[in-house]
């Protein structure tokens, strides 16, 4: 006989102890070389446009700013540095006179004057902190307004009623300030969206935001429909902020607003459509 053979049956142990192959497609310990041309390569398969990847690279930092909690371990933007070290008088100012916004008259003022994306930027920059959003934003704002428009476009505010009549004296307050805060030149931008009156669609199609699938889905030749469900998921129910999206969307795809009349005529908002076409004539 075979000693072996007699030997009590030990059932195998599932649980081993060994440590895992040391293979990993995220290995824990690599150079920051190695990180580097891993990440670059990940970059290079989302897109080969430089720009894009410029503006990924912009916004992964912004995201590696909010999340960590050592202020030593952020990476400051030159731009951010930049705006605050060369207008501290205007950064204080908005910081403080522009402290009177809500989020709601915030996103509203910001597709009024043509800004919504530097808004989204803001919000994904400063996720859940209102504040935060505002500076940001507005930051974004006057560096591509400059100081002279961009103050000429805060009027909006009242004459879109974006703001109530309670508020209104925050904001004249707050333009009185213009002489004393530091000049600064206007960027140049693009020019798609120049045909489209963002004052007057907010003004007259505000009152759509119920509509916006409809509006969204009349449109599919700019809104296929797992662009409409992007949309529906981002916004989380806030259909202001879904019909400020797709009308943004609409703008920047070089429509022009009188277009918009028998859309909203098609989605059976004749009352909405007759409002827009009469404010477009008025002008």
């Amino acid at each position: 006989m075979n000693p072996a053979s007699s030997q009590p049956f030990t059932p195998p142990n599932d649980y081993s102890a060994e440590p895992p192959p040391a293979y990993s497609q995220y290995p824990e310990r690599q150079s920051a070389g190695q990180a580097t041309t891993f990440v670059y390569n990940k970059l290079s398969e989302v897109s080969h446009d430089a720009s894009f990847r410029k503006e990924i690279l912009k916004r992964v930092i912004e995201v590696h700013n909010t999340m960590v909690e050592n202020s030593a371990d952020r990476l400051e933007l030159v731009w951010q540095n930049d705006f605050t070290a060369r207008y501290p008088k205007l950064d204080k100012w908005i910081e403080k006179k522009l402290a009177f916004l809500d989020n709601r008259e915030l996103i509203n003022f910001a597709f009024a004057s043509s800004h919504l994306e530097e808004y989204y930027q803001a919000e994904d920059f400063c996720p859940g902190k209102v504040d935060k959003i505002r500076i940001d934003f507005f930051r974004r704002y006057f560096s591509l307004e400059g100081k002279n428009n961009g103050m000429k476009k805060l009027n909006l505010l009242e004459s879109t009623e974006i703001i109530f009549q309670r508020k209104i004296a925050s904001l004249r307050a707050a333009l009185q300030d213009e002489p004393y805060l530091e000049p600064i030149a206007a960027s140049e931008q693009p020019p798609y969206c120049s045909q489209f009156n963002f004052p007057v669609a907010l003004k007259v199609i505000g009152d759509a935001s119920s509509n916006w699938k409809a509006l969204a889905r009349t449109m599919c030749e700019i809104f296929p429909r797992d662009e409409v469900d992007k949309i529906d998921s981002e916004c989380i129910g806030n259909v202001t902020k879904a019909l400020l999206t797709v009308l943004n969307k609409i703008a920047c795809s070089g429509k022009r607003t009188e277009e918009l009349v028998d859309v909203l005529k098609q989605i059976g908002r004749t009352d909405i459509s007759e409002r827009l076409q009469k404010a477009l004539q008025s002008i």
